[in-house]
């Protein structure tokens, strides 16, 4: 069983779930499930792990994202993107590089952030967008969320359109952030594009396109898990582990470890007071 993980460079109008459909189909595998959701209408970077890599999205660190996005004032959405039609116009102010930065700026940080009505988010067992196409009122539970960096790189002021680099939190919007960005300017906005280029430290090096995929573009089980302690087993450990027995006596302060035999992962085994227990066993029949 070939398993690992591949960089998908998303499209526009693909679901994360259309894209791991696709890739299951290409390469004919039995599993495959993405890190971090995108919305159809954003692109970018979508990590997706095919057969026994499903089992290491548990403890993947679904961190920082860095976000490019297209902000058009003077307008808005009820989805806050393209995917539903504009329902309001307002007047955009001059603005000079100065205000646009200064607005910028004054978004780092620590903050609460409302989830927009059009996401997967749950409300009472329903998934939120549900009940905005039948045009529920209602209000989502805030979410803490730290914007880490946050620039304005260009502004057209005869289209009306800001492009802002964003580097946030897991579980930030960036179509709340930028509707919340026209109302600093002053006006309405919404999305007209945005890309996702990081999710951590991984970048789109090495991405491809989903109806190009092959197991050319296959990274190893450990290639996205740097922090996670890589153990070598001898012959008798080695054993012991792919018959998921509890081990004591490892010297070790790691929550989480790679059992490794010659290169190849053996299982996940997590801490458990003063010994390690099998978290999870990967096959490599």
């Amino acid at each position: 069983m070939i398993s690992g993980f591949i960089k998908i460079d998303k499209e526009q109008d693909y679901t994360s779930a259309d894209v791991d459909a696709i890739v299951k189909k290409r390469l004919n595998v039995k599993k495959a499930g993405h890190l971090g959701t995108l919305d159809p209408f954003a692109t970018g970077l979508l990590l997706v792990g095919i057969n026994e890599a499903t089992k290491l999205t548990t403890i993947m660190h679904d961190g920082d994202k860095e976000y490019i996005a297209t902000l058009k004032l003077g307008q808005i959405t009820p989805s806050l993107d393209t995917e539903t039609e504009i329902i309001e116009t307002k007047e955009v102010p001059n603005l000079s590089k100065k205000q646009i930065d200064e607005v910028m700026h004054s978004f780092l940080g620590k903050q609460s952030q409302i989830p927009p009505l059009y996401s997967a988010r749950h409300y009472k067992g329903i998934k939120a967008y549900h009940l905005a196409r039948e045009g529920s009122k209602i209000e989502l539970p805030s979410m803490d969320i730290e914007i880490h960096e946050l620039e304005c790189l260009s502004y057209d002021e005869t289209r009306q359109e800001l492009i802002f680099r964003t580097v946030v939190s897991k579980g930030t919007y960036i179509r709340v952030l930028g509707k919340d960005i026209a109302s600093r300017l002053g006006t309405i906005g919404y999305l007209t594009s945005l890309r996702r280029t990081r999710i951590g430290d991984i970048t789109l090096d090495g991405a491809t396109k989903v109806k190009e995929v092959t197991y050319d573009h296959l990274f190893p089980l450990t290639a996205f898990n740097p922090e996670i302690k890589k153990y070598e087993c001898d012959e008798k450990l080695s054993f012991r582990i792919k018959n998921g027995q509890t081990i004591k006596g490892l010297q070790e302060e790691d929550e989480f470890l790679f059992m490794m035999e010659k290169e190849k992962l053996l299982a996940i085994y997590k801490k458990d007071g003063h010994v390690y227990r099998c978290y999870k066993g990967i096959r490599n029949d």
